[in-house]
């Protein structure tokens, strides 16, 4: 009957206007749900009964819930304090596995650490992405950073930028004064004759060109040749020369104490008709004064029957010379067989040489605790065996700088703190000292100006040996404009105290030189201004502990640590569906894959469709309440009117059974 097809009609009214009630309800629940998407009912109508066998008699049946289907719109932002809450601005999901492993989808970024590190969802579900760093590096899995730290890296570059006042008065004298002593005032020839000859200089006081008359006097008294000796004040070279076509200068005989005086060294020369010495000398030898106290004037070695001696430099202010000759006078005094070690300064190398010519080695012990006198001479604290007419050369150059009275044998200093391979930080001094003006420069000999020699010393509380030390060493040059014309290394080996690698090589530049293709005005400089640090930076760093996380766009999860340092730990994956809408909701925010959905397209965040990532914000319910009102207001209406239609029907089945009274 047609009245009761009315009555079942109006009944699924009711259930499909209910079910609606209750979508809409649900979104207006989750209004504020992190991430939530609302959804949707869809109504359709039932199969309609044909009356008569044609559709213009066909009458409907009611209407039931077609589906219900999630509104995957994008939801509003809000800023959080939290760097790891996440909202996707775009298309994609989260990635998350539970303990089992299994994989379910998210659009709600509500992340923080568990105790084990891992980034997880309020529920416990570990986010995945793909790891940056250590031996799952490269593979999707869940993201941990419960054992990362930042390993210390070794200081290799110094850079430093400073102004050298032009104005600092040269620290190394030239005077061309000679002291003579009874122990250097002998030469040893043998003349055109092929006769030895000891000639005898005058004890006393000369200058270059009186000393170099004086020579020529004693040589040409001592033999039949004639004599002329020369000095230039151009190179600071002693030239002899024999009025015969032979003679040869016996500097290596014992008997010869005055060839360190005229700048030979202990190599025997050819016969020839002239001889020029072998280094520059500058008053008494060379261009510094060396201070010789209690703290720097003794010295340990084994002489060649294997005996160990010890020196003791009497404490005095020295000229290169006159220090070679009193290391040289002791260490003969100390074992009667070695008069054959010579000691020499070479003013051009500026280095002081020790040479053994016994038949047996002769060991220097710089090593020993109570050498001291190691340091002024340019040598590290090493033992160091010189075999027969071998020659022990030093470390770094000595132009009178004392690492033991540092301050007061340089001009100006900075300091920097530098990283051994432990992450061990050092705090070495960087000492300037200025050594010549207005001299042709070395390494371009067509402009003239100033040289500075740097040091970089190590404390003793730093370095190996318990002792102070210097590192690094070399000198600038700058020409009269006060561009850095040669910045030069001369010197780089550090040794550390503390169980590190030893012989840390550590760079240091000083600006890109004129001879290096620049302009020698973007780093140091010299002019008529105060010496200054301008600016300086080294590449070490110690270990460090996480201290915080970022997130980019990119999902790219990087970590600060307390050095400093910063690191890429993983990459946040997203995961698109071709149907979202297909996805099983599991609750909480959480979906699973199903059929409907389609497998997920795995992979980088603003790549293949999916979104970008924000940190520290949270994707809000896209839930309109306006526009949910509305519908609830219209299914709300159509309840109503379902239950008119019941009641109507009711009405009319009433009245039919009244019609039997």
């Amino acid at each position: 009957m047609g009245m009761l097809t009315s009555l079942f009609s109006a009944v699924s009214g009711l259930n499909a206007n209910g079910q609606a009630l209750s979508v809409i309800g649900d979104n207006i629940a989750n209004a504020n749900t992190v991430g939530f998407k609302g959804s949707r009912a869809a109504f359709g109508d039932i199969l309609s009964q044909s009356l008569g066998g044609t559709s213009a008699l066909q009458v409907g049946r009611g209407v039931l819930v077609s589906s219900i289907t999630p509104l995957f719109s994008q939801g509003t932002f809000e800023s959080s304090s939290n760097p790891l809450d996440l909202a996707i601005d775009g298309d994609g999901f989260f990635i998350l596995h539970d303990a089992s492993g299994a994989e379910f989808y998210t659009r709600a970024g509500l992340f923080t650490l568990d105790k084990d590190g891992n980034i997880v969802n309020p529920d416990a579900f570990e986010l995945q992405g793909k790891i940056l760093q250590g031996s799952q590096n490269g593979q999707v899995a869940t993201i941990n950073v419960s054992s990362l730290n930042s390993p210390p890296q070794v200081t290799e570059n110094v850079e430093v930028a400073s102004n050298f006042n032009s104005s600092t008065t040269v620290h190394d004298p030239t005077p061309d004064t000679f002291v003579v002593s009874a122990s250097n005032q002998t030469i040893f020839f043998t003349d055109s004759g092929g006769a030895g000859n000891t000639a005898t200089i005058a004890t006393g006081s000369y200058t270059a060109s009186e000393l170099a008359t004086a020579v020529d006097t004693a040589l040409t008294a001592a033999s039949v040749d004639t004599y002329t000796v020369a000095y230039s004040s151009s190179t600071h070279k002693f030239t002899i020369t024999s009025s015969n076509a032979a003679f040869d200068m016996q500097v290596e005989n014992a008997s010869s104490t005055a060839e360190r005086l005229l700048g030979f060294t202990t190599e025997n020369h050819a016969a020839g008709a002239a001889q020029t010495s072998d280094y520059a000398v500058v008053g008494d030898g060379g261009t510094g004064t060396f201070t010789i106290d209690s703290t720097n004037n003794t010295l340990v070695f084994t002489d060649s029957g294997g005996t160990d001696r010890t020196i003791t430099l009497t404490a005095n202010t020295y000229t290169v010379n006159g220090l070679a000759k009193e290391l040289e006078d002791k260490i003969v005094a100390a074992d009667a067989a070695s008069d054959a070690v010579k000691v020499y300064y070479d003013q051009d190398a500026k280095k002081f040489y020790i040479k053994n010519g016994e038949a047996a080695s002769v060991t220097m012990k710089f090593s020993d605790s109570s050498t001291t006198v190691e340091q002024i001479l340019g040598y590290q604290s090493v033992d160091e065996a010189i075999a027969t007419t071998a020659t022990s050369v030093p470390d770094y150059v000595a132009v009178g700088f004392n690492p033991l009275d540092a301050a007061d044998t340089s001009d100006f200093s900075t300091s920097i703190t530098v990283y051994d391979s432990l992450g061990n930080s050092h705090l070495t001094t960087v000492y300037f000292r200025k050594t010549k003006e207005n001299e042709t420069l070395t390494q371009d000999t067509a402009e003239t100006g100033n040289t500075w020699h740097w040091y970089s010393v190590v404390q003793a509380s730093d370095s190996t040996t318990g002792e102070t030390s210097v590192g690094g060493q070399g000198y600038l040059e700058f020409n009269t404009e006060g561009k850095l014309v040669a910045d030069i290394q001369q010197y780089n080996d550090f040794d550390f105290s503390g169980g590190v690698t030893q012989s840390q090589p550590i760079a240091f530049d000083f600006g890109t030189s004129t001879v290096e293709g620049g302009s020698g005005l973007t780093g140091s400089t010299q002019f008529g201004s105060a010496n200054s640090v301008t600016f300086q930076v080294q590449d070490g760093y110690s270990s460090g502990s996480l201290k915080s996380l970022s997130v980019g766009k990119d999902g790219v999860i990087t970590g600060t640590f307390t050095n400093g340092q910063t690191q890429d730990i993983a990459q946040v994956y997203l995961a698109r569906f071709t149907a979202p809408t297909g996805l099983s909701k599991q609750g909480k925010n959480i979906y699973s894959e199903s059929a409907n959905s389609g497998s997920p397209i795995v992979g980088a965040a603003n790549t293949s469709g999916r979104g970008n990532i924000l940190a520290s914000s949270l994707e809000t319910s896209n839930v309109d309440l306006a526009e949910e009102f509305v519908r609830l207001i219209a299914a709300q209406r159509g309840f109503q009117a379902n239950t008119r239609a019941v009641t109507t029907t009711d009405d009319l089945l009433s009245e039919l059974m009244n019609i039997k009274r």
